[in-house]
């Protein structure tokens, strides 16, 4: 399954030509995070040209993190590289799998991602643009990316259940206690970076569920080792 997730999304009107983008392609998981004019919002409905399924259903987070959680691939669309290691692919090379409940971000019209969301994607995605003029609007940009996932076949690799973000955040969360009980972060100052190279780290990775259980168990015995 693949969600579609706005980022602060500025107007209700965008955010209707989205819904009514997803449903041309046969997407209908819509998430908003921290609409700037909340939701619902009636201006949306007549900009969706009838893709009320699509919007009746849309769910709303204060943040990222809390809109992701429950998924287990996150890609993240910007319109340039950023200075993160992290791998960017292009969008035909966008492929959907059964083995993952994938989401896609796409951030505010004026603003796009931070870098701080950024993080929390596992791949970037880059919409190949005229370079001189390479600015697209938002439910533009939704309409390829649901266009291309509409045309590519499934991956039905057999493979074991990858891990939910929820799951990641939780591996993370105690790595970092425990890094913390032995004084790993020098200088204090570091920390936010030091974490941030961590969460790449971790990402990257693609765990799964059984992995970050097996992670969980080293970690604790690593511990008790001390």
């Amino acid at each position: 399954m693949t969600t579609i997730i706005l980022v602060r999304p500025q107007l209700p009107e965008n955010i209707g030509m989205v819904a009514r983008a997803m449903l041309n392609f046969g997407f209908d998981q819509l998430r908003l995070v921290d609409p700037r004019e909340g939701w619902p919002h009636a201006d949306a409905y007549p900009a969706s040209a009838g893709a009320d399924t699509v919007l009746g259903q849309t769910t709303v987070y204060s943040t990222v993190a809390e809109a992701i959680a429950d998924l287990s691939m996150v890609y993240a669309t910007t319109a340039r590289k950023r200075d993160m290691v992290k791998p960017v692919i292009d969008l035909p090379q966008l492929t959907p799998s059964h083995q993952h409940n994938m989401g896609i971000l796409f951030g505010a019209e004026a603003s796009g991602l931070s870098n701080q969301e950024l993080i929390l994607a596992d791949q970037l995605i880059t919409i190949p643009t005229n370079p001189a003029f390479s600015s697209m609007n938002l439910a533009q940009t939704v309409i390829l990316v649901c266009h291309y996932l509409y045309q590519r076949p499934q991956s039905c690799a057999k493979e074991m259940q990858a891990a939910s973000k929820k799951e990641l955040v939780f591996l993370l969360s105690q790595l970092e206690q425990f890094l913390d009980e032995c004084n790993f972060f020098k200088p204090a100052g570091k920390k936010p970076l030091m974490l941030q190279n961590l969460q790449n780290i971790f990402t990257r990775a693609g765990l799964t569920s059984q992995e970050i259980q097996t992670l969980h168990g080293v970690f604790k015995a690593l511990v008790k080792k001390k």
